[in-house]
C-alpha cells in the first residue's frame, strides 16, 4: 500500500537517471516467458524438446526476416506416399487435416457381416435392399466386461486429473509475468524509469512476506530521516498510537511478519517511538518473536528516563511502573527462551527479590521441578499481595505442577484464585496465563477419571457455553485448539473434533509459512505440539474410515505407528505425558489386547524418561498405572517393571531432607534389589540383569558419596543394617576409609560384571558402552583407591576396546591415556589394544600424538604414529612440519631421533609435497619471520645448558625458509631480497650459534634492533608470484589435499577428498594482535 501511494507521484513515469547515454540506440528484447520453457536455455542445440522447440520458435519470431511462404517445390521428397485422391485443393497445407475422400475414418467398426449392402457403392439405382434378419436381434453385453471398460475410463480420468494437478503446480511456480520491458545490453540500465523499480517490487512483496517486511521498515525508515522538528514529532506520536493499537488487538492469533516488522521499525526508531511495553511482550508470545520484543524492551530501558512515566498498566494484577516493570516482562520473554543465565542474572543484577526466588529459579532451570515447586510455594507465601514479580511466581508455579503431572493441584490452585468463578478466567491477566492452564488440567482429569461427576460435568457445560460465544469460541479454537478436538472427542462428538483438528493443521501450515528460519526453539516446540494433534487425527481416521473389511489392518497401522514414536531420554515429560494419556484413552475405545501392549510399551518409555530426568511424580503416576500388569503371568515384565519401580523409589529418596533418613533408604532399596530381582531369576533375563548391575552401582556409588561426604550417619544407622552392609561389600571394619574403598571396588565389580554379561549377549553398541562406564567409573573414583598400574591397566583397557565398539564418547577419552604417568611400562598392553582399534579414530588427536612423541611416554607413540603416517600421510604431514620445530633433538635421545628421521621419509615420500611446504611457508613477511627466528635462536642459547641438536635443527630451518637457495630461485620471491643482506652476516655466526657459544647473543641482540624499524615499515606486496614464484605456477596434479579434511568422526576417503590444483594470484594480510 505505501508502494502503492508512489504510482500518483508525477516522478512514477520519470526516468531515475535524468542524463541519458549518448549516441546509443536500445533494441528491445523478447523474453520467453512461458512455463514450459523455463529452463530452454540449458536445453542442448539438438535435443528435441519442448522446450528448445519453444526457445527456437521464440527466436523466430523475433525477427520478420527469417518467416518464408510456404514451398510449392520440395527440396525433398515426402517420406510418405500421398494419394493424390485425398489431398484438398482448396488448402494451402502440404497435407489436408480432414478429408472426405475414400479414405475418411469410420467412427464404429463394423464387422462385414453387420453390414448392409447399402453402404457399398454401386452403379444401379433402385437395387432392391437386402433383409439381414440378424439386425433384429437384441444383443447384450457381458455386464463383466462393461464393468472394466468403465472402470478403466474412470482409472485413465483419474490419472489424467493427476497429471493437470500436477501441471498447474508447475505451472504456479514456473509461471513468469513480465511487469516492465527489457533492451538487449541494458546493464547498466540509465534510462530505467521509477515504475520499472516500484511495480516488480510491490509484486514482489505481495508474494514474499519477508520482503514486505523489510520494504516496510525501510519506507518508514526513510520516511523519518525526510522529517524534522514538530513534524516528525508528530508523525512518531501518530504511529507510535497506531502501533500501540495494532500490537493491543492481536491477542488470539497475529502474524508474526506484520508483529516483526512493526517492532523492528521501533527498534530502529526507540529514541522517537513510545510503545507500552505490556503491549510489546504479549504480541511477542503470541508470535512467537522473543528475541525480536526483547531487543525492543532493553532498547525501551535503554533511552527510557527513570523518572519518567510509562504510563498505567494494561495487566489486571500489579500497576507499577518504571524500570521494574520492563525488567519483570523481560524475565517472561527470557523465560519463553530457556535463556535461564539471562533470567537469573536479571533477578540478581536488577530485581529486589528474595532467596526463595533466586533459588526456585535455580531448580527450574535444572529441570528439578519438585524443588522449584517448594520454593515458589514458599516465597508466594511471604510476598506481598502487590508485589511486582507475583505474576511470574505464579505462573512459574503453575508450570512446575504442569510438568510434575499434578493436574488436580493445578486445578484446585486456579480455581482458588479465580473463587471457583470460572468466568473470571477471561479477565486480561487470566486468560493469557491461567485459561490455557485450567482448560489442559480438566482435559487430563477427564482422561484419567472420566467425564463423569460434578465437577466436569460443570467444567463442559461451562466449555459449551464459551463455545457458543463468537469471541471466546475464536480465541478458544485459535489458542487452545488441541484441547477443545480433546473435549469434544471425549463427549464422542467425533465430527466436531475432526473438524478441530483440520483448523489446528490449516493453522500450523500457516503459521510455519511465517515463522522466521533462524527460530529454531520456537519452530521445534511448534513441532512437538503437532505431534500430538497428529495422534488424535490419527485415531480420528481410525474411527471414521474402518470398517468391517479394514478394521484391523487399520487398527496393526494404528498400533505400528505407536511403537515406531517412544519417548527418548531428553524428550518432554510434559508433551509425553498428553501423548500417553491420549493413546491410553484410544485403547480403551478400541479395546484389544495390541492396544493395551501398545499403550503399556509407551507408559514404560515414560517411566524410563522420567527416571532420566529425575522427575518422581511423572514416574510414579506412570507405575501405578501399570502395576496391574504384573498380575499376569510374565516374569520379564515383572522384574523388569520391579527394577523401574526401585529407581523410582531412589529418586523419592533424593527428596528426602534427612540426611539420615537418606541414608537408611538408600540401604533399605539395596535390601529391595536383592529381593524383588533374586540372582537366580534374573540371570535368565540378560538384558534385565545388565540393568540390575548398572543400577547396583548406581546404589553403590550413591552410598559411597554420602559417606565420604557426610561421615555422621555412620554414627545414626542402625546397627544391624550397618553390619549387613560391611558383610555385603567384604570391608574389613565400619570404618568409613575401609567402607569407601570397599564400595568403590564392590561398584568397580558389577561394572566389569555387566562388561563380562555384554560380551555374552554379543551387542556391539552394548558393549562399547560397557566398557566407556568402566573408564568413567575410574577416572572418577578409582583413581587414589587401586594401585596406579591397575588404575592405568583398566583405563587403557576399557577406553580402547569402547573405540573398538565404535564408541564415539571413548574416542574422546583416549587424551586421558597419554597423560597416564605409568604409560610407558603399559607399552605392551597399549600396544596390543590400539591395534585393534581403526587407525582413523586416532586422527582427531594428531597433534596431541605428535607432541607427546618429545615427552617420556613418546617411544609407546611411534607405533601409532607410524601407522598413521602409513595409512593416512597427508593427515599428519602439516602437524609433523610445525611439531618438529619443536622437538629436543640430541645424543642423548636416539630412539627419538631416528623415529623422526623414518617419519620424515614416510612423509616426504614425494618430492612435490616438500617443495610445496617450502613454498608455502614463504607466505609471511620476511623481516618478521627472520625476527621470529632470531628470537627463538637467542632464547635456546640463553639456556644453562643449550641443546646443540635442536640450535642446528633450527638455524638449518630459519637459513632454508629466510634465503632462497641457490638451486631452486623459484621458491623465494623477490620479497625476500630485502633480507637476503643479513645471510652473510648469519653465514658468519653459524659455527657460535651451533656450538651455543654465549657471545654469539650480543650480534643476535644487534640483529633484532636492525629490524625494528624493518617491522614497522611493511608494506606487504598483494601478488602470490612476489613471495613464490613457484606457488603462482603451480598447477595440481590431485596428489595434494587441502588441509582439515581428516576429521576423525568417520573413515576417510581421500579418493574423494579435494585436491588443490591452484592458487589465486592476490594475497590478503591478516594483522594478529601481539600478546
Amino acid at each position: 500500500m505505501l508502494l502503492e501511494a508512489s504510482t500518483d507521484t508525477p516522478d512514477y513515469k520519470e526516468k531515475i537517471f535524468l542524463t541519458p547515454l549518448s549516441k546509443c540506440e536500445f533494441e528491445d528484447f523478447k523474453m520467453i516467458v512461458s512455463w514450459r520453457a523455463q529452463h530452454a536455455t540449458a536445453v542442448p542445440m539438438f535435443a528435441d524438446t519442448l522446450a528448445s522447440q519453444i526457445s527456437q520458435s521464440q527466436s523466430l519470431s523475433s525477427s520478420t526476416s527469417l518467416i518464408r511462404a510456404t514451398q510449392n517445390t520440395l527440396a525433398f521428397k515426402p517420406t510418405l506416399a500421398q494419394d493424390t485422391a485425398s489431398l484438398n485443393v482448396s488448402s494451402t497445407l502440404l497435407f489436408s487435416i480432414g478429408s472426405s475422400g475414400s479414405t475418411q475414418r469410420r467412427s464404429i467398426k463394423m464387422a462385414p457381416e453387420f453390414r448392409t449392402k447399402t453402404s457399398e457403392p454401386t452403379d444401379e439405382v433402385d437395387a432392391p435392399k437386402t433383409f439381414v434378419p440378424n439386425l433384429r436381434r437384441r444383443f447384450t453385453q457381458d455386464e463383466n466386461q462393461k464393468r472394466n471398460l468403465y472402470a478403466g475410463l474412470q482409472i485413465q480420468r483419474n490419472v489424467k486429473q493427476e497429471q493437470l494437478e500436477k501441471e498447474r503446480g508447475r505451472r504456479r511456480e514456473a509461471n513468469i509475468d513480465l511487469l516492465r520491458s527489457y533492451r538487449s545490453g541494458d546493464f547498466p540500465d540509465i534510462e530505467i524509469l521509477h515504475s520499472a523499480v516500484i511495480k516488480p517490487l510491490q509484486e514482489l512483496a505481495k508474494r514474499v512476506p519477508t520482503v514486505a517486511r523489510e520494504l516496510f521498515v525501510l519506507v518508514f525508515d526513510s520516511l523519518l530521516n525526510e522529517l524534522s522538528g514538530d513534524e516528525r514529532d508528530d508523525f512518531t506520536n501518530r504511529a507510535g498510537e497506531a502501533i500501540n493499537s495494532i500490537l493491543s488487538q492481536n491477542k488470539e492469533e497475529c502474524s508474526p511478519v506484520l508483529i516483526g516488522a512493526l517492532m523492528q521499525v521501533a527498534l530502529h526508531n526507540c529514541k522517537h517511538l513510545s510503545l507500552d511495553p505490556d503491549y510489546v511482550a504479549s504480541a511477542s508470545q503470541v508470535s512467537g518473536l522473543f528475541a525480536l520484543g526483547s531487543l525492543v524492551l532493553e532498547e525501551t530501558l535503554i533511552h527510557r528516563d527513570v523518572s519518567t512515566d510509562a504510563g498505567p498498566s494494561k495487566r489486571s494484577r500489579g500497576s507499577e511502573t518504571g524500570h521494574d516493570e520492563l525488567w519483570a516482562l523481560l524475565i517472561e520473554l527470557y523465560s519463553s527462551m530457556d535463556e535461564w543465565d539471562v533470567v537469573h542474572g536479571i533477578f540478581h543484577s536488577y530485581l529486589d527479590c528474595g532467596d526463595d526466588v533466586k533459588e526456585a529459579i535455580k531448580w527450574e532451570a535444572s529441570g528439578n521441578w519438585s524443588k522449584a515447586k517448594k520454593m515458589y510455594a514458599k516465597s508466594l507465601s511471604e510476598m506481598e499481595s502487590d508485589n511486582l514479580l507475583g505474576d511470574h511466581c505464579y505462573e512459574a508455579f503453575y508450570k512446575c505442577l504442569a510438568h510434575l503431572s499434578d493436574w488436580k493441584e493445578l486445578n484446585t490452585q486456579i480455581k482458588q484464585q479465580v473463587e471457583s468463578n470460572l468466568d473470571q478466567l477471561w479477565d486480561e491477566w487470566y486468560q493469557v496465563k491461567l485459561l490455557p492452564q485450567f482448560v489442559l488440567s480438566e482435559v487430563h482429569l477427564m482422561l484419567d477419571n472420566g467425564i463423569d461427576g460434578d465437577d466436569r460435568a460443570v467444567f463442559i457445560n461451562k466449555v459449551n457455553e464459551w463455545l457458543s460465544d463468537k469471541d471466546k469460541s475464536s480465541y478458544m479454537t485459535n489458542c487452545m485448539s488441541e484441547e477443545v478436538a480433546m473435549i469434544h472427542l471425549l463427549q464422542d462428538k467425533v465430527a466436531r473434533s475432526s473438524q478441530q483438528v483440520d483448523h489446528t493443521l490449516n493453522a500450523f501450515l500457516n503459521s510455519w509459512a511465517d515463522l522466521d528460519p533462524f527460530s529454531r526453539k520456537l519452530r521445534t516446540r511448534q513441532l512437538l505440539d503437532l505431534q500430538k494433534t497428529a495422534d488424535i487425527q490419527a485415531y480420528l481416521s481410525f474411527c471414521t474410515l474402518s470398517n468391517d473389511s479394514n478394521s484391523a489392518w487399520m487398527s496393526k497401522e494404528l498400533f505400528r505407528r505407536w511403537n515406531n514414536t517412544l519417548p527418548l531420554p531428553a524428550d518432554s515429560l510434559l508433551l509425553w505425558d498428553a501423548r500417553s494419556m491420549y493413546r491410553r484413552k484410544f485403547a480403551q475405545q478400541i479395546d484389544n489386547d495390541e492396544a493395551e501392549e501398545s499403550v503399556t510399551c509407551t507408559q514404560l518409555a515414560v517411566i524410563d524418561s522420567a527416571i532420566c530426568q529425575n522427575n518422581f511424580s511423572v514416574a510414579r503416576k506412570y507405575l501405578i498405572q501399570t502395576k496391574h500388569k504384573c498380575d499376569r503371568n510374565d516374569d520379564e515384565f515383572k522384574l523388569d517393571w520391579n527394577l523401574r519401580f526401585l529407581k523410582a523409589k531412589w529418586l523419592e529418596m533424593q527428596l528426602k531432607e534427612d540426611i539420615n533418613k537418606q541414608f537408611e533408604m538408600k540401604l533399605k532399596c539395596w535390601d529391595l534389589l536383592e529381593s524383588r530381582l533374586e540372582q537366580t531369576e534374573v540371570m535368565k533375563f540378560p538384558e534385565i540383569y545388565v540393568k540390575k548391575l548398572q543400577f547396583l552401582c548406581s546404589i553403590t556409588t550413591g552410598i559411597m558419596q554420602q559417606i565420604d561426604d557426610q561421615s555422621e550417619v555412620l554414627d545414626k544407622v542402625d546397627g544391624k543394617m550397618l553390619q549387613q552392609l560391611v558383610e555385603r561389600i567384604e570391608a574389613t571394619d565400619s570404618r568409613k576409609e575401609s567402607l569407601v574403598d570397599s564400595l568403590k571396588m564392590y561398584s568397580l565389580r558389577s561394572l566389569k560384571e555387566t562388561v563380562d554379561q555384554e560380551n555374552r549377549n554379543q551387542n556391539a553398541s552394548s558393549i562399547a558402552q560397557a566398557y566407556l562406564q568402566v573408564a568413567k567409573y575410574c577416572r572418577a573414583y578409582c583413581k587414589t583407591t587401586i594401585s596406579e598400574s591397575d588404575y592405568g591397566t583398566e583405563i587403557i583397557t576399557s577406553v580402547l576396546r569402547a573405540m573398538k565398539y565404535g564408541s564415539w564418547e571413548a574416542q574422546q577419552l583416549f587424551p586421558c591415556i597419554l597423560q597416564l604417568p605409568d604409560l610407558r611400562s603399559q607399552s605392551d598392553l597399549f600396544h596390543s589394544e590400539s591395534c585393534s582399534v581403526p587407525v582413523w579414530m586416532f586422527l582427531g588427536w594428531i597433534n596431541q600424538l605428535l607432541a607427546s612423541l618429545n615427552t617420556e611416554v613418546g617411544p609407546v607413540l611411534y607405533d601409532l604414529v607410524r601407522s598413521l603416517a602409513r595409512t593416512y600421510p597427508q593427515a599428519i604431514v602439516y602437524g609433523f612440519q610445525v611439531s618438529q620445530e619443536n622437538y629436543t633433538l640430541g645424543t642423548e635421545q636416539p630412539t627419538l631421533n631416528n623415529f623422526i628421521h623414518e617419519l620424515a621419509q614416510l612423509l616426504y615420500h614425494t618430492p612435490i609435497l616438500d617443495t610445496f611446504l617450502r613454498a608455502f611457508s614463504c607466505l609471511g613477511q620476511p623481516c618478521l619471520m627472520l625476527w621470529y627466528f632470531v628470537e627463538k635462536l637467542k632464547k635456546m642459547v640463553e639456556e644453562p645448558s643449550p641443546n646443540l641438536k635442536s640450535l642446528t635443527f633450527m638455524y638449518d630451518v630459519m637459513m632454508r625458509e629466510v634465503f632462497s637457495a641457490r638451486v631452486d630461485t623459484r621458491i623465494h620471491g623477490k620479497v625476500f631480497n630485502e633480507t637476503e643482506k643479513f645471510r652473510k652476516m648469519l653465514q658468519k655466526l653459524e659455527n657460535k650459534i651451533k656450538e651455543g657459544n654465549k657471545s654469539v647473543l650480543k650480534d643476535l641482540k644487534t640483529l633484532m634492533e636492525t629490524l625494528i624499524p624493518m617491522k614497522d615499515r611493511i608494506r606487504p606486496p598483494i601478488q602470490i608470484k612476489d613471495y613464490s614464484p613457484w606457488l603462482s605456477e603451480f598447477q595440481g596434479n590431485m596428489e595434494l589435499e587441502i588441509p582439515g579434511q581428516y576429521t576423525g568422526e568417520s573413515r576417510p576417503m581421500p579418493q574423494h577428498h579435494i585436491k588443490i590444483v591452484g592458487f589465486k594470484q592476490t594475497v590478503s594480510m591478516i594483522i594478529t594482535i601481539p600478546s
